[in-house]
């Protein structure tokens, strides 16, 4: 069973899965998947470990890809994870349309987790904004083409 609720939100461009348990925390992890694959509907599989260290957990659409709107570009793939940290950082009201309710979220602490072509993202952030500092990588592609290949 699980012990934390999802809900598909919107911080301005970026639309996402909010993952909680409880009470907003004061630390959340902004989890960077691959793409293109499908945007997440709240059963990432990594989820249950991540929420076991009593953190929120957000994950974006890419701007352009999903729910989130924008075109899909390198620039924007930067923008998808630096706008929803100043606006969490600083305060902000995400929506959700579905259920018509409006959730106050601010964090005092923002981690980055990258995984395949998140991975390849998340290490550039700080060069976008100095004020990210904490960054974890899982498998980056750092290749496309060799995604899906192996060699003999």
């Amino acid at each position: 069973m699980k012990k934390y609720q999802t809900k598909l939100i919107r911080i301005k461009d970026i639309a996402g899965i909010l993952y909680q348990s409880g009470a907003p925390r004061d630390t959340l992890i902004i989890y960077g998947l691959g793409a293109p694959v499908v945007p997440d509907n709240g059963n990432l599989p990594d989820a249950p470990i991540i929420m076991s260290f009593a953190v929120d957990l957000l994950v974006p659409d890419y701007i352009g890809y999903g729910r989130s709107n924008g075109i899909f570009t390198p620039k924007n793939c930067i923008r998808t994870f630096c706008q929803p940290y100043k606006e969490l950082s600083k305060g902000c009201v995400a929506v959700n349309y579905y259920e018509n309710v409006k959730i106050p979220l601010k964090y005092r602490r923002i981690i980055f987790i990258g995984r395949s072509f998140g991975g390849t993202y998340v290490p550039l952030l700080p060069r976008f904004d100095p004020e990210i500092k904490e960054l974890g990588i899982i498998y980056p592609a750092v290749d496309n083409k060799s995604c899906g290949s192996m060699s003999g």
